[in-house]
């Protein structure tokens, strides 16, 4: 799970950054950003935090065993469909909607990422 984390963390990273370089200019909304932020901090950041503030000898098994029994496919088109959802309605109501856009495109990287570590550890596709 360390490396996992690892993994995780650096690559939310580079997904908020390419996020504030690239496709916040071209919306001109800084609202996704915040949103992929939110994102990256509730997703990795405290969820790596807390792993390595349990103190259990067996917690490398019981989080392995906790995170990595999903529907992958259907985790990542639900948070597409809403990216989507909102995307729109921020391009007709207001672009604060941006934030749950921004939230439910780095969700979804969160889970691309989990799987294609789900599909590394267990040597067989967890979809």
């Amino acid at each position: 799970m360390n490396r996992y984390f690892f993994i995780l963390n650096w690559s939310l990273l580079a997904f908020v950054l390419g996020i504030g370089c690239w496709i916040m200019p071209l919306l001109n909304a800084p609202w996704l950003l915040v949103g992929s932020i939110l994102a990256a901090m509730f997703t990795g950041g405290f969820a790596s935090w807390r792993y390595y503030k349990i103190k259990d000898p067996d917690k490398p098994r019981r989080w392995r065993n906790a995170y990595f029994k999903k529907n992958y496919i259907q985790e990542i088109c639900v948070q597409l469909i809403i990216a989507l959802i909102f995307a729109w309605l921020a391009w007709w109501l207001t672009s604060v909607l941006y934030v749950v856009t921004g939230f439910a495109v780095t969700l979804a990287f969160n889970y691309i990422v989990e799987c294609l570590y789900a599909r590394f550890i267990r040597k067989n596709p967890p979809l």
